[in-house]
């Protein structure tokens, strides 16, 4: 939300949509956004289905994640799946899966500053980030199950000689 209020500075029509399960956070961040007056520029769903997920991420330009922690980022590799640029914090598991300006654009945690700084060069800049959005799409290739799957087998099938 605050990275929406500093993007709003430059692009007053941008928006923001959060999805996902209220884990008691929910009504801080519609305060949030009342007490910066945003929260008409934002939209807050709960938790979506797949094929809902799936619609909505095909319905936004940019996929935004500030997350604090994230072990194993599946959000983040469906949404490479679905050809959505990635801005994203470069917490647990997700700087040993994306790459600064190959597969994302990664900043650290709460730092709304560089948030806001690789937003606006993705906007701005978009035709550098092709590259960027074709390697997160096959790298979410390698997250498939099948190919999951077959990592799975290969590691038994040693265990087991």
């Amino acid at each position: 939300i605050r990275v929406l209020h500093q993007l709003q500075l430059k692009y007053p029509d941008a928006c923001l949509t959060m999805a996902g399960p209220d884990s008691g956070e929910k009504l801080k961040c519609l305060k949030l956004a009342q007490d910066l007056k945003v929260e008409s520029s934002c939209q807050f769903l709960d938790l979506q289905s797949k094929p809902e997920l799936q619609d909505l991420g095909s319905n936004h330009d940019i996929f935004m994640n500030t997350t604090e922690f994230d072990n194993i980022p599946v959000t983040l590799i469906e949404m490479a799946a679905l050809g959505l640029p990635l801005v994203t914090t470069n917490v647990g598991g997700i700087q040993h899966v994306f790459t600064h300006k190959q597969t994302a654009l990664l900043s650290g945690s709460n730092d709304t500053p560089a948030m806001v700084k690789n937003i606006c060069s993705l906007i701005e800049h978009s035709y550098h980030f092709a590259h960027m959005i074709q390697n997160a799409r096959k790298l979410s290739l390698e997250y498939s199950e099948d190919n999951v799957w077959e990592k799975w087998n290969q590691i038994f099938s040693k265990a087991f000689e």
